[in-house]
């Protein structure tokens, strides 16, 4: 009789485990379904604004995004390298051959004065060494005013 009654009892706990996999699985396969494409990319402002430089600039360049800030500037001062290492460039434009043109910085619209702070200190880095351009990112750039702006700091495209 015992052995019956755990018979039983094991029947039952394989049927629940059994029901309980084709719940998930049923599951899982429904939380597939529910997936939209989306047809059309959304860009966000740094990569907007790289699409535009490319067509502003042409073949004459080549622009680089993220690049730290080590890869620019070598830093004899311990506590300032160490502080560069965590510092990433958001757009540098060279020229074919590598040598740098213009270092470009996009602001954040959500400044604090800590940021401010950050990029007073950039500033003062990359000052007589690089141009720097800042771009505001709450601010839509169209090509003609980035055009504008690249070639006040002498940069022309093949046009």
């Amino acid at each position: 009789m015992k052995i019956l009654l755990v018979f039983i009892i094991f029947v039952a706990f394989l049927g629940v485990v059994k029901w309980r996999q084709n719940q998930q699985e049923r599951s899982k396969t429904s939380r597939f379904e529910n997936i939209e494409k989306i047809n059309k990319l959304e860009l966000n402002f740094k990569q907007d604004l790289n699409i535009k430089l490319n067509q502003v600039l042409g073949e004459q360049y080549h622009i680089h995004r993220d690049v730290n800030l080590t890869r620019l500037l070598n830093f004899e001062d311990a506590q300032f390298a160490k502080i560069a290492k965590n510092k990433v460039i958001d757009f540098v434009i060279t020229d074919l051959s590598g040598i740098v043109c213009c270092v470009l910085k996009v602001d954040d619209s959500r400044q604090n004065e800590s940021k401010s702070n950050q990029q007073d200190w950039l500033r003062l880095c990359l000052q007589g060494r690089h141009n720097l351009l800042r771009v505001k990112s709450s601010h839509n750039v169209s090509m003609q005013d980035l055009a504008s702006l690249l070639s006040n700091m002498g940069l022309q495209n093949a046009d």
